[in-house]
């Protein structure tokens, strides 16, 4: 971000969002709104160790109206399997 100079436009933030909130940790004034939340959200297979959770927290709270989420998408596809002998991967 600095070696691009937009270090005075755009704001990193680490931590849980939940508690970035709910203790004022945030850079932000009463009532400002965030236009672009990024976030690595996705778990495994989508659904494992997820974060989205705290994404939505932050985008009710925090996201202004026309705002938008990177990742906004995600796609899964499922096929199924049946030989045994090529599942035992999974078996951990």
């Amino acid at each position: 971000i600095k070696l691009n100079n937009y270090d005075d436009v755009i704001t990193c933030v680490k931590g849980k969002a939940e508690a970035l909130i709910g203790n004022n940790e945030l850079p932000l004034d009463d009532g400002e709104t965030v236009d672009v939340i990024i976030s690595e959200w996705m778990g495994y297979g989508l659904f494992f160790e997820t974060m989205l959770p705290s994404v939505m927290t932050v985008r009710d709270k925090l996201m202004a109206d026309g705002g938008t989420m990177y990742p906004n998408k995600s796609r899964i596809y499922i096929e199924g399997a049946n030989r045994k002998d090529r599942l035992d991967y999974w078996d951990d």
